[in-house]
Order: structure tokens, then C-alpha cells, then sequence
């Protein structure tokens, strides 16, 4: 409103000094110049709110949200408040933030989750996000389905065993250390439920009689009586060097189920907005449901408009914010 008054007291002046100084008269309305006249009314400015976190666009459409939002939320979605007008809200959300998950706290870390029934539109793949502190363990286990683990902070120790009794025991970092923790992030394939999609050793151990396990593994039964119960999921520990034999081979070369991202050069995008690294089949043969790509993009940068007709993607920020 300040604005429209400086704008009509100044047409006002600028209207009555026209006037002949000689009789004080003041013109009529039919003497004012017509193209003056016009512009007493006042032209007041449109712009849109969306970077504001308000679904006002620059034709003047929507209104403030006066309560029952979050704003941080609004500010990070302008989408949602209506900035696409091409967009007629039919697309199924294909978004899910970590912080809406529900976090699992354990002894030796924390783990929250992310599957079908909170990103319904992901029938495929299914995520997972986990923090150890040092020396601590994540419970031997394995899944009915494929699975891709991407350490982005700290290190960790990986032991893996296949089905022939290979095994491989490796050191994992991310280019983002930090001393004494590890954060990793997890995929898994198919995975439409928020249970029976793990299992873990201490289930089998546990509902085995201790004589059966003694006998099978020749050892004295007393070595079983501090089995944890229920699902510890993630253990406190020590870090260790133990020594680890392989009687039935290692996995390495082709068979190796660990993919050292930091010990390559990752090319520069074509484009020149950033990097990208592609894991797949090519250059991580045991690999041969899942592929991965690691794409840092410079500030404004664009990752190419792009979809996969016939697979399932699904993209975790790591680090900074994207839009």
C-alpha cells in the first residue's frame, strides 16, 4: 500500500502542476490528458512465492498457507506447492526421505529402513541405512534376494562366504572419512515387506538343539549358552586382524563380492556437469541383477533427463542438496 499512495500522490501532483498557473483553476475530468490520466491507477508488481514456500505463482494465483504445514518441507518441494503448472498431480510419489523412517536403536549402532509400505510406488527394490560404531558388528546374515551395500562414511570390515565355502574377508572406505564410525546404505531387490526378507545366524543357532550343534561343528555344547536373543541385529565389539584361512578358496577376481570405487578414476560426464562411475556386470562380474552408478554433479549441474524402460531405479542423495 505505500507504494500505491507515493504512486497516486505523485500522479496527483504531476496532474495539477499541468494546470495554467495564471487562474488556480482545477482542470475538469474532461481536460486531463487521457494518457495521464491511465496511470493514476497503480501498477502493483506479480511474482511467485514458491522459493518463499508460499503456492503463489507469478500470475497471482494461490494464497499464503497460514498453518498446518511445515515449511523447511514446502521449501525443499516447490513442486508440491503448485510451481510445475503442467503437472496435474496423477504421478505416484516416488519420494521417501530417511528421516521418516522409524529408527531402530541397538547396541552397537542404529538402522532405518525403507520398503513397499512406505514408498509404495518401489515394488523392486527396497533400502536400507545403517551407522556401526567402532569395533561394532553387523550380525552374519544373508538375503533370498540380490543385495548392494555403498559405504559413503567411515570404514568397515566386510567377510563374505558363498555357497562352495569361498570366502573373502576385505577393507571397505569412503572418500568422506570419518575416524570411528561407519554409515552405509543398502539395496535390496524385490523386497515388498518389512520382515521375513533376512535371515540371520542367530536364528538358525537358536532353534537347533545345542547337541546338534555341538556335534556338527565339534565343539563343546557350553560354547553356545551366550547365543543372543532376540535378533541383536547390530553387535558392540573389538576390532580385530585376526588371521582368516580359506581350506575351500577365496573370493577374488570375478567372484570377489567387494568393488573398491576409491581405487579407480572416475571419469568426468560427457557433458562436463560432474562425474559418474558405473558398477555393473562389466567391471563387478558377481553383480548380474544389480547395476549402480555414483554421480557427483557440480553446483547447478544436470543429471540428463533420462528413464529405464525396463528396470527399476532408485537414487540416494549422499551429500549437499539436489533439486
Amino acid at each position: 500500500m505505500k507504494h500505491a499512495i507515493v504512486l497516486l500522490l505523485l500522479a496527483s501532483i504531476s496532474s495539477f502542476s499541468s494546470a495554467s498557473p495564471t487562474n488556480n483553476v482545477i482542470p475538469s475530468r474532461q481536460n486531463v490528458n487521457p494518457k495521464i490520466n491511465k496511470h493514476l491507477r497503480p501498477v502493483l508488481e506479480k511474482r511467485q512465492e514458491f522459493d518463499e514456500g508460499e503456492p503463489i505463482d507469478a500470475k497471482g494465483k494461490g494464497a499464503p498457507i497460514l498453518g498446518g504445514t511445515d515449511k523447511q518441507i514446502d521449501l525443499q518441494n516447490p513442486d508440491n506447492l503448485g510451481a510445475q503448472s503442467t503437472d496435474n498431480g496423477v504421478v505416484p510419489n516416488v519420494k521417501w526421505r530417511f528421516s521418516d523412517s522409524k529408527t531402530r536403536l541397538l547396541s552397537g549402532g542404529w538402522v532405518r529402513e525403507q520398503v513397499i509400505t512406505d514408498l509404495p510406488a518401489s515394488k523392486d527394490i527396497a533400502a536400507a541405512q545403517q551407522h556401526l560404531t567402532k569395533g561394532s558388528i553387523r550380525e552374519l546374515h544373508w538375503h533370498r534376494v540380490a543385495e548392494w551395500g555403498y559405504v559413503y562414511a567411515g570404514k568397515v570390515r566386510v567377510a563374505a562366504v558363498d555357497e562352495h565355502g569361498e570366502n573373502q574377508v576385505d577393507d571397505l572406505d569412503a572418500t568422506l572419512m570419518q575416524p570411528g564410525n561407519a554409515e552405509s546404505r543398502f539395496l535390496r531387490q524385490n523386497v515388498n515387506k518389512r520382515t521375513r526378507t533376512t535371515f540371520n545366524v542367530d536364528d538358525w543357532i537358536t532353534h537347533t538343539p545345542k547337541d546338534i550343534l555341538a556335534k556338527n561343528f565339534g565343539v563343546d555344547e557350553s560354547l553356545f549358552d551366550a547365543v543372543p536373543t532376540p535378533n541383536p541385529y547390530i553387535l558392540k565389539s573389538n576390532a580385530t586382524d585376526g588371521n582368516v584361512t580359506s581350506p575351500y578358496g577365496k573370493l577374488e577376481g570375478n567372484s570377489s563380492y567387494v568393488y573398491h570405487l576409491s581405487r579407480i578414476q572416475v571419469p568426468q560426464a560427457p557433458g562436463g556437469g560432474g562425474t559418474i562411475a558405473i558398477v555393473d556386470s562389466r567391471n563387478f562380474p558377481i553383480a548380474t541383477t544389480i547395476a549402480a552408478a555414483v554421480v557427483t554433479l557440480e553446483p547447478h549441474g544436470l543429471r540428463e533427463l533420462h528413464w529405464h524402460p525396463n528396470v527399476s531405479s532408485i537414487s540416494h542423495e549422499t551429500a549437499q542438496s539436489v533439486n
